[in-house]
């Protein structure tokens, strides 16, 4: 019985003192440069590149989707940088530049290209969706900083899955909001 005790001390112990210490914001973080990224006054996105991964037993993605996805994302970022922080035209000196990458898109619900591989599918079909990015924060071609995410929501996740590309979508917004608190906070 003291044993119990002493063992469920030390996971409260551990449990405060992880909720106490900052957790990443993404999966990958790595701060490069000795330029606080929060001295930046103004950011440049730039127009958000893909380079997917396709594994074997993925389901295929358009590229007119993806293309669509990469806006999407790009609109997102706009909108939450513009929050706090002035959105340049151009990347150059003194702008923090940021250059997203998707590098997994998996939809939610059946896509065009999911009918035309299994032209039996079913409109009613849930998949648990998701994506994944990389980012390169710079300034006039140095890097600064780097950071990457993967999202992948589960059929059980409490969520309805109602939207061909929602886990995405979803993922998008917060990443926009991850990425301006990472600036605000290096």
């Amino acid at each position: 019985m003291a044993l119990m005790r002493a063992c469920a001390a030390v996971a409260a112990f551990i449990g405060a003192a992880a909720a106490m210490s900052p957790a990443a914001a993404f999966d990958r973080e790595n701060v490069i440069g000795g330029k606080q990224l929060s001295s930046f006054a103004s950011v440049y996105i730039a127009p958000v590149a893909l380079s997917l991964e396709q594994g074997r037993d993925e389901r295929p993605v358009r590229e007119k989707d993806a293309a669509r996805r990469a806006s999407d994302f790009h609109d997102d970022l706009v909108d939450e940088f513009s929050g706090a922080f002035e959105i340049a035209d151009a990347p150059g000196a003194g702008v923090l530049t940021i250059e997203a990458t998707l590098t997994k898109l998996v939809a939610t619900r059946p896509t065009l290209a999911d009918f035309s591989e299994q032209p039996g599918l079913g409109f009613e079909s849930v998949y648990a969706g998701g994506a994944a990015f990389s980012a390169t924060l710079s300034e006039d071609g140095e890097t600064l900083a780097e950071v990457g995410d993967r999202h992948t929501s589960s059929l059980g996740d409490g969520s309805p899955k109602i939207a061909t590309w929602q886990d995405a979508d979803r993922a998008f917004s917060q990443w926009a909001r991850q990425l301006v608190d990472f600036v605000e906070k290096n």
